[in-house]
């Protein structure tokens, strides 16, 4: 078996038709498309944590997870849910949004839908729960008792919430997708393959869920409000902000502890948020799970996997990448060559061994839910021939768009460019497998480019 990352070390979130994977280094996104073939992407991401030392800092290190999970979480929903948009007739409002902002317009809107939500979930969860308890504290004149009520209804209204977006249908599949992508994480953490089969076998429910951490955010706060004496009522609500920080920190120190420990204590501590995952979870189907695997193992073998995938279903990749051979790869794997895993500041840290073996590459069978063929060719994580020139066909992580067109001179490969491009390996191929040690060197840089 492949030495396995430490527990608590993945984490992700569902997006529209697709799971979104983060790991040590960088995130990845697999979403099915509306032609049911699975596109994934591979982004590198250094976390404020990583670039500064401080914010590692416990109690810091809370918010500042936070605040980015929400805008890693809003950059990967809009990139899933562009295949889905209908086609829309470009406003002048759109266009001089545009040239105001140029390439930084997407990070802009992301920017203001992520202020917009805050402000939205502060004054649903936070004040209106505060108001209400103010007018009954007119007949509760014990503070404690009025801190006890306040959480009661902002946990009543969190449920509501839940249970009324539930009933839309885009949010039923996006819950559905959210259960795949627990149970292909407990699978993994279980240190099981991960095989469709043995995904479904695990539990939809985490303890590390978002969904339990909103639950803990709202038991900490009915502890730290009650510290809360002010007399004044717009003192008491000011207060009630400025201490989201200091509860949603409190919170992430406990999450964190959840996940990286089976302590019986913190197991039975972690259950009401485990029984809240029931509204914000659903059983998946085969196909959403087959997105999970890939998403988590784009995280685990990096961009050669990614392009792998993406070729084999006909999806636009760097003619280099592009002139790998099935063949060059099955015969990788005959002569007992592995790839090598790469060895990154984010990999040291973990303690990650060279040469991490993929035992098995996806062989996913034609899919029943939907008709269509989805099989993967064999063996496509063993593809060793990378070109010594720089692969930085990476999506750019500041304006969420493909960067391989640029990098590759030109537009995406038509369907003649790929085939002779794979004529060319062919032509490679016969003439001897030659410097494999170069093509191992490069997998190693290839993981995560700058």
């Amino acid at each position: 078996m492949d030495e396995r990352l430490p527990k608590g070390t993945l984490g992700g979130q569902a997006v529209i038709e697709g799971v979104m994977m983060k790991g040590p280094g960088g995130y990845s996104v697999a979403v099915r498309k509306p032609d049911k073939k699975i596109e994934v992407k591979l982004v590198r991401h250094r976390s404020y944590g990583d670039k500064h030392p401080f914010a590692k800092l416990p109690f810091i290190r809370g918010v500042v997870n936070f605040a980015e999970a929400l805008i890693v979480g809003l950059r990967t929903l809009n990139y899933s849910a562009e295949f889905y948009e209908e086609e829309e007739v470009e406003t002048k409002a759109d266009q001089l949004f545009k040239d105001v902002f140029k390439e930084k317009a997407e990070d802009v809107m992301i920017g203001f839908t992520f202020l917009v939500s805050i402000v939205l979930a502060v004054a649903l969860f936070m004040l209106l729960p505060a108001g209400i308890a103010e007018f009954i504290g007119k007949w509760v004149p014990n503070r404690a008792a009025l801190s006890l009520i306040e959480g009661v209804i902002r946990l009543a209204v969190f449920i509501v919430y839940v249970v009324l977006i539930s009933q839309m249908e885009d949010i039923k599949r996006v819950f559905m997708y959210h259960g795949a992508e627990h149970k292909t994480i407990n699978c993994y953490e279980a240190g099981d393959e991960l095989t469709p089969e043995n995904v479904a076998k695990h539990s939809r429910y985490h303890k590390r869920c978002g969904t339990s951490f909103l639950f803990i955010v709202m038991v900490i706060s009915i502890l730290v409000f009650m510290l809360i004496t002010a007399e004044q009522m717009w003192l008491r609500f000011v207060l009630r902000i400025l201490l989201i920080p200091v509860v949603a920190s409190i919170s992430y120190e406990f999450i964190r502890l959840a996940g990286r420990t089976d302590n019986p204590v913190i197991n039975a501590l972690s259950k009401p948020g485990m029984w809240i995952q029931k509204l914000t979870t659903k059983e998946p189907a085969e196909e959403m799970i087959q997105v999970a695997i890939i998403s988590v193992e784009a995280v685990l073998y990096g961009k050669p996997y990614v392009d792998a995938v993406n070729q084999a279903q006909g999806i636009g990749v760097k003619k280099k990448a592009a002139s790998l051979e099935t063949e060059n790869a099955s015969g990788a794997k005959e002569s007992g060559e592995n790839p090598v895993y790469a060895q990154t500041e984010y990999t040291d840290e973990l303690g990650y061994e060279e040469n991490t073996e993929y035992d098995e590459a996806l062989t996913y069978e034609e899919d029943s839910a939907y008709g269509q063929e989805t099989a993967y060719e064999e063996d496509l994580a063993y593809r060793e021939d990378i070109s010594d020139e720089d692969e930085t066909g990476y999506a750019d992580e500041t304006h969420g768009e493909e960067t391989y067109d640029e990098e590759a001179g030109g537009e995406p490969e038509s369907a003649d460019d790929i085939e002779s491009a794979e004529d060319a390996g062919q032509t490679e191929e016969a003439s001897g497998e030659t410097g494999s040690e170069n093509d191992n060197s490069e997998l190693e840089k290839s993981f995560f480019e700058e």
